[in-house]
């Protein structure tokens, strides 16, 4: 039995989220209370492709099977909860291209996790922002939060502005999906400004190509709009990377557990959604329900794993034009301004004080994605792998990453000031020397000056290499 008590310096508003602990769950953040940790465990899923499955498709379904292996095993253990502490997938050679629902599988490599099974808080289980290393869905996440080890540097935090204005997010009049009333209340055609006065303020906003732009609302709805009006409505996220929605602000009212027509709901078996006899599968996995050529909704099941069998469920919807292609065009997010990144490195080499913080104002650059995050901060995101985070109209926090947005490829090799795309540790050792705190083999902090780097790694042919890194400014 080990005593765990977590203490951390935060630069933001403490929220805390009250939540009564049942059964074992999966936390995306760590207790604020006193907890133990019961036990440490480590799991490995093979991983397992279905017939005309992606490789990252692939992946994505060892995720969620060896996820509820973990959740049993904390359940059997008496655990309430359980933090994913690390993440590794390893590809192998493909031997077959066979079908899940034969119970069949093939070695194409494995993912697994290490993660802490711990008790339930003594008195009411609540929250903080920090998150885990890796998340309820398999994802790792780069924290916002500090944990300073013994030698770091003293660190002066900027006073806390409790007069922020929210957003508007005004109460639901729908809170279900049909071909009648559309996605709460949103309709195929509707613009921008009729949709922000059902839903309000969206959460981001993006351009996929000339005349189209999604809008999010939280994480778990995405409106797309073609020459201002919307064509259609999904609660699957197919624009933005793990890493990037990770920055999101939640939007609670949209449940997890969605209605369609009065007899769908997310998680619904294919056998039951058969009995609901309101639309007939289109292909293996598309269940659709017709309204006329521009208006229907697709429901996507996925193959769920549970020991040796398995199941087709239902875990995503799209309402309205299920056919327009919406993909990011190839050359919206290729552009790379290394002038731009040297321009902020600079900046902030310069910066002589608080007073002297970078503004949005003063990058010089439109960003491409604007959002809001879960601390009230604003999000900007200039390229293929740049993200600036504000607060108060002060830069805050630097992101670069490998890849912000889904199916580009790794098209940007950036540089900015002593970092660069794929740079090998064994160098990076050299420039900060012991100025680094290795949180784990791919994780590193780095306190230099008034910065406090977390460098993220890959091993790739047998090196690690550095592909993202986040930067807080103080």
């Amino acid at each position: 039995m080990q005593c765990k008590l977590s203490i951390w310096v935060l630069a933001t508003i403490l929220l805390s989220y009250p939540k009564v602990v049942i059964s074992a769950e999966i936390l995306d953040y760590y207790p604020s209370c006193h907890y133990q940790i019961l036990d440490t465990i480590s799991m490995m899923q093979s991983l397992l492709k279905r017939r005309t499955a992606s490789e990252s498709d692939s992946i994505d379904l060892s995720v969620r099977s060896l996820l509820e292996r973990i959740i049993e095993a904390a359940s059997e253990e008496g655990a309430s909860g359980v933090i994913l502490t690390a993440k590794s997938v390893k590809m192998g050679a493909e031997i077959d291209d066979i079908t899940l629902t034969k119970a069949s599988s093939a070695k194409l490599g494995y993912v697994s996790f290490d993660a802490e099974l711990i008790s339930a808080c003594e008195g009411e289980y609540t929250f903080s922002p920090k998150s885990t290393p890796v998340n309820k869905s398999g994802i790792r996440q780069t924290g916002i939060t500090i944990k300073l080890p013994q030698s770091a540097l003293r660190i002066a935090l900027p006073p806390i502005n409790l007069n922020r204005a929210f957003p508007k997010q005004p109460e639901l009049i729908v809170e279900d999906i049909s071909l009648a009333h559309g996605v709460f209340g949103i309709k195929v055609g509707m613009t921008p400004k009729s949709v922000g006065e059902v839903l309000g303020s969206p959460t981001s906003e993006f351009q996929i190509s000339y005349g189209s732009k999604v809008q999010s609302y939280g994480r778990n709805l995405w409106v797309v709009f073609e020459n201002n009006v919307v064509t259609h409505i999904t609660n699957k996220n197919h624009w933005l990377s793990g890493e990037l929605v990770n920055l999101l602000e939640f939007d609670n009212r949209f449940p997890a557990r969605w209605h369609v027509e009065n007899s769908v709901i997310a998680g619904m078996t294919a056998e039951a959604l058969l009995n609901t006899k309101t639309g007939r599968f289109v292909n293996e996995d598309t269940y659709r329900i017709s309204g006329n050529d521009k208006v229907n909704i697709d429901l996507k099941l996925t193959t769920f794993i549970a020991g040796n069998s398995s199941e087709m469920r239902v875990e995503s919807y799209t309402y309205g034009d299920v056919e327009v292609d919406s993909r990011i065009a190839q050359d919206r997010f290729n552009r790379y301004e290394e002038g731009l990144y040297q321009r902020i490195f600079n900046r902030l080499l310069n910066q002589s004080s608080p007073d002297h913080q970078i503004g949005e104002n003063v990058i010089g650059s439109l960003p491409i994605l604007r959002a809001r995050d879960n601390n009230g901060r604003t999000v900007r995101v200039y390229d293929f792998s740049l993200a600036l985070v504000f607060e108060s109209d002060h830069l805050t926090e630097i992101i670069v990453s490998e890849a912000l947005f889904k199916g580009q490829g790794n098209q940007i090799k950036w540089h900015f000031g002593p970092l660069f795309l794929n740079q090998p540790a064994q160098e990076l050792r050299e420039v900060f020397g012991n100025d680094i705190y290795e949180r784990d083999f791919d994780h590193w902090e780095v306190y230099s000056g008034n910065f406090k780097y977390d460098l993220y790694f890959t091993e790739t042919d047998g090196e690690l290499v550095l592909t993202s890194f986040l930067l807080d400014v103080f």
